[in-house]
């Protein structure tokens, strides 16, 4: 598979081509003045329309309703949503489904409750502790260590994530002196990274279970 990506001169992405063997599929994006995305246009076709202050006010025929604190009320799916007087999202009502949502005085979601119902606790430095009969062990470093799902994790010195297990499954990670990520191994699955001196992904290799390799490469070029 062979990927290429063509961007205009403020950065923003305006086609994809993906080539597969023999076949070739284009997708086109287009922007307004202000770099917000109007078109996708490839194996399907989306529009979308903004209002002064940057909302999104349709796409293609489903339209938004936005309140004057440029929060979306209603969808044209038939959605809508309720905030209270600090932002935060309290309901979402999609037909006759009913999502609630609770918050502490420090804006921390404490409860969900809809076709399902989870409950949340927090210590004193906002680490979450609990989620339902789940407990989560957090170190002195506000680095969460284990879960009561029995999964478990594993921090290097600069705090990147190194292990983390769950019964018989476990993935290993490792970085570069820059902390990239340069590999990690998950279930049988290996992966490996390199990049460039401007930090971009130059190369990823993903050999799976049964040893088959995919191979990425990534080119860039500038602009004269």
């Amino acid at each position: 598979m062979v990927r290429r990506l063509t961007y205009d001169r403020a950065g923003n992405i305006i086609q994809k081509e993906t080539q597969i063997e023999h076949n070739t599929h284009h997708e086109n994006f287009s922007y307004d003045e202000l770099y917000q995305l109007t078109e996708e246009k490839g194996s399907f076709t989306n529009n979308y329309k903004y209002d002064a202050f940057n909302n999104r006010l349709q796409k293609n025929d489903e339209l938004y309703e936005i309140n004057e604190l440029n929060q979306i009320e209603s969808k044209g799916d038939h959605t809508s949503y309720k905030y209270d007087l600090d932002g935060n999202l309290i309901q979402i009502e999609h037909n006759t489904h009913h999502e609630n949502f609770s918050y502490d005085e420090l804006y921390q979601l404490t409860e969900e409750k809809g076709s399902f119902t989870n409950n949340y606790k927090y210590d004193a430095f906002n680490n979450r502790l609990q989620k339902n009969d789940e407990l989560y062990e957090i170190n002195e470093l506000n680095q969460i260590e284990s879960k009561g799902d029995n999964s478990s994790y594993k921090y290097d010195l600069d705090g990147n994530l190194t292990y983390q297990a769950k019964g018989n499954d476990t993935c290993t990670y490792t970085y570069d002196a820059l902390g990239r990520l340069t590999s990690y191994k998950c279930n049988g699955i290996e992966a490996s990274y390199s990049y460039d001196p401007f930090n971009r992904k130059l190369s990823k290799t993903v050999k799976d279970s049964n040893g088959n390799i995919d191979y990425e490469k990534y080119l860039y070029c500038f602009d004269n």
